[in-house]
């Protein structure tokens, strides 16, 4: 009786129709860019404004990203503490340690790392390289290509 029931409520509605009026989805503006907007609110800025934006942001953390990789290249020397090279450079971008005993540090400044063994700066590396023996990528062996000699003095 359920059943009957149950299908007969379903075929009335079937043949009533949507409930709702439909409404046709409205076309996104000719220019590409989708913003919900209430009237009256200031419009967004153009998709050209961002791009531009975005590309001077890049432009900007390039050229810092080039200073600090200038500066640690030439300032930092081998026996640094950990506070001198901070203090000469300001706070890394990005940092790691190894997972054994926490003997090395990696600080981050622009493409270069000041890796810190025992607290003292150790070498440069131009990127950081997984070794199995240190369970990290955070120490001073591996790959020569990615060593970073030390400025003479």
């Amino acid at each position: 009786m359920f059943r009957i029931t149950l299908l007969a409520v379903l075929a009335l509605v079937a043949a009533a129709g949507p409930c709702f009026p439909q409404t046709q989805p409205q076309a996104p503006p000719a220019s590409g860019d989708v913003w919900p907007t209430t009237p009256g609110a200031p419009q967004p800025p153009s998709l050209n404004d961002r791009k531009a934006k975005a590309e001077e942001k890049g432009r900007e953390l390039e050229t810092k990203l080039k200073d600090d990789e200038e500066l640690a290249r030439r300032y930092v020397r081998p026996g640094m503490g950990v506070a001198e090279v901070q203090e000469l450079l300001g706070e890394p971008r990005g940092a790691a340690a190894s997972v054994q005993a926490g003997r090395y540090l990696c600080l981050g400044y622009g493409r270069v790392w000041v890796v810190f063994e025992d607290g003292q700066a150790s070498c440069l590396r131009s990127r950081l390289e997984y070794v199995a023996r240190y369970d990290s990528n955070c120490h001073c062996a591996g790959n020569a290509m990615n060593m970073v000699p030390f400025a003479k003095p």
